[in-house]
């Protein structure tokens, strides 16, 4: 892929990873896209979470050499990683629905469901529009399940929402953990099947892990 450049993200490249956050993968991702969760407060939230993970240097990017713009991301933090509690009372519903889904795939706490704290966890994962089916995905775990290995990490973990992204890392060998299905659960805020009705071929959120 001559015209896409993959590479370690650092704090030089916030602007990057805001933007795509919040035009492409807020409009893309499938729990984001289905809740219609606003971008600015989707980042307000998850902000801390990523100047964690680009100050860490364990993130990775690709980019169109011929643009310049970021066209994809793996987003990745350690277990043990410091990262600064977020109120989520003042949050619109939709941000509220999304992560209490997430966390509903690890609901002793990912410590606790993987056993160890020793692991690095690829928390966002995304493709730009336009350069799906190119095996980007795939490229960008495998860079972050390289990473864990030379810090010796146990686990590499990511929590799937697209049917994508765990095709992506089940290639790698990763194996599923817990399985949310989109049909079945039930909103904490509305008690309805609030994910029921998700475009297809996005089924479950699953947490998923590969053992190093």
């Amino acid at each position: 892929m001559d015209d896409i450049e993959i590479r370690l993200l650092t704090l030089a490249d916030k602007g990057h990873v805001e933007k795509f956050f919040k035009e492409d993968f807020c409009v893309r991702e499938p729990i984001f896209s289905h809740t219609k969760q606003p971008p600015k407060e989707g980042w307000k939230f998850y902000k801390s979470s990523m100047e964690a993970a680009l100050k860490a240097e364990i993130s990775y990017g690709a980019f169109d050499t011929k643009t310049g713009e970021m066209c994809a991301y793996s987003m990745n933090l350690l277990g043990n990683a410091e990262v600064p509690s977020v109120n989520l009372e003042p949050y619109p519903l939709p941000v509220k629905q999304c992560y209490r889904l997430l966390k509903q795939t690890y609901p002793n706490g990912m410590d606790t469901d993987v056993g160890t704290q020793n692991y690095l966890e690829i928390f966002f994962l995304g493709v730009s529009d336009g350069y799906g089916k190119r095996g980007i995905a795939t490229q960008l775990c495998a860079k972050g399940v390289e990473r864990a290995r030379q810090l010796g990490c146990e686990y590499v973990t990511i929590d799937c929402t697209s049917a994508y992204s765990r095709k992506a890392v089940e290639n790698l060998g990763f194996y599923c953990i817990r399985e949310v299905p989109y049909e079945e659960y039930v909103d904490a805020y509305t008690d309805k099947k609030a994910f029921e009705a998700m475009r297809k071929p996005h089924y479950a959120s699953t947490l998923l892990a590969l053992k190093l």
